[in-house]
């Protein structure tokens, strides 16, 4: 089961504690969604191949592609186009991204108004190993709950000193894509961390 916790900061916003944030990101594009559903860093589509399922995930996970302007003819874009595309479909496969229900979807956005009219002072979203997703409310953590994100906060900080090793490893990376020497993948990240088995402490 994956999880994420949210803490009650104010009126208007929930957010993940730093000490206890997760590497679950796309059930935080998922909280993000329900939340404001403007933002546009957050896309939502349904999967092609199962059309009672829905894929939310973020732009910023995928490199973007060059303009039409950067090229001097139609044909260098077509075929910059479709070097890109070879690029994103791979990079689609691991990409984080929630895939959720649609009948799943819609109780939560139903569900969404009367949680946020009670504001609880916490808000744990978990998905089940069946992919559906409920979310509890809570004013108080138990010893469990405390236990369960002591834990998967540790592989996110495994998950962030590997990013970050990555990112030495690879100081001119680009968030445009050019060319094959910006192929950059979720499988990519472990290698750039020494002591992933040992943990962090």
């Amino acid at each position: 089961m994956n999880y994420i916790f949210l803490n009650l900061i104010n009126e208007r916003w929930y957010e993940v504690p730093i000490k206890l944030q997760t590497r679950n990101y796309p059930l935080e594009y998922l909280f993000t969604f329900l939340s404001d559903k403007e933002f546009r860093w957050i896309e939502k589509e349904e999967d092609k191949k199962n059309t009672q399922k829905i894929f939310i995930w973020s732009e910023w996970d995928l490199k973007k592609q060059r303009s039409f302007r950067d090229f001097e003819t139609t044909k260098e874009f077509m075929d910059y186009c479709n070097k890109y595309t070879d690029y994103s479909s791979k990079r689609w496969e691991e990409l984080p991204k929630i895939h959720i229900f649609k009948d799943n979807l819609e109780f939560l956005e139903q569900q969404w108004d009367s949680i946020y009219t009670r504001k609880p002072k916490y808000l744990i979203f978990r998905q089940h190993n069946n992919r559906y997703i409920d979310i509890l409310e809570k004013d108080e953590l138990s010893t469990e709950d405390i236990a369960i994100m002591e834990r998967e906060h540790k592989i996110y900080l495994n998950y962030i000193k590997r990013w970050e090793a990555y990112l030495q490893a690879h100081p001119n990376r680009r968030t445009t894509w050019y060319s094959s020497e910006d192929d950059e993948y979720e499988s990519d990240f472990p290698h750039y961390d020494p002591s992933d088995e040992q943990g962090v402490d």
